[in-house]
């Protein structure tokens, strides 16, 4: 008994010794260890604080773009606004003699020059509309800047020149009937230039007869006190 005491005693105190000194190594692994995972928690929220950061600055800068993208068409849609008011003015403006005078003497050296390539019938039909329109120009003119000129008490009391309104009106119809002519010679013009100038100053003709409606119908409906009587000796 007392030797198997003898080699048990010592045993026993060796495997003592080895857990006392193997303790201290478990704990500092696992202080170790905890740190490794508090540094790699605090790198992971750096790199989470990182991200955030840069998540703000790419917002800012999308931000700045869509400031400068809505910028940009506030910029667009005060230009347009500006253009269509502009184009408003232009098309409100009343139409004076000068006015017609420049923009029949446009149409009639259009088409003097058709007809100078033009020979023959169609020549000379395109010939004729053109002195036609040149010999009357000056006499709506007139009739415009009458029209246009007219004193307010008088249009008040007798109403608009309803003298000169009907020559324009009579005009009119005579140009309708220039252009019906010009259209019908488009297709048998002998060459593509001569047709798109013949078109284009009928286009021009068309609008012209547009802006005298216009200026004819604004006069016709302002009001007076005994228009409809002056009316009746104007015809």
């Amino acid at each position: 008994m007392k030797k198997i005491a003898i080699f048990v005693i010592p045993l026993i105190a060796a495997f003592s010794l080895l857990g006392f000194l193997l303790a201290p190594q478990s704990t500092l692994g696992r202080e170790d260890e905890d740190r490794g995972g508090v540094a790699e928690g605090e790198a992971l929220s750096g790199d989470d604080s990182q991200d955030d950061v840069d998540n703000n600055e790419e917002g800012d800068d999308a931000s700045e773009e869509d400031k400068v993208t809505s910028g940009g068409n506030d910029d667009s849609d005060a230009s347009r606004d500006r253009d269509e008011e502009e184009s408003s003015s232009d098309d409100e403006r009343e139409i004076s003699g000068d006015d017609h005078r420049g923009v029949v003497g446009e149409f009639v050296q259009g088409l003097l020059d058709v007809a100078d390539r033009e020979k023959g019938e169609i020549g000379e039909k395109i010939r004729t509309v053109a002195q036609e329109q040149n010999d009357d120009k000056d006499n709506i003119a007139t009739a415009i800047d009458k029209i246009q000129k007219r004193n307010g008490i008088i249009i008040f009391l007798i109403g608009a020149d309803y003298k000169n309104i009907g020559q324009l009106r009579s005009t009119m119809v005579k140009t309708e009937n220039q252009i019906n002519q010009l259209t019908g010679l488009l297709d048998r013009t002998s060459n593509a230039e001569s047709r798109v100038e013949l078109e284009a100053q009928i286009q021009l003709l068309d609008q012209e007869q547009q802006k005298l409606d216009d200026l004819l119908r604004t006069n016709e409906s302002k009001f007076s006190l005994f228009g409809w009587f002056v009316k009746l000796f104007s015809r």
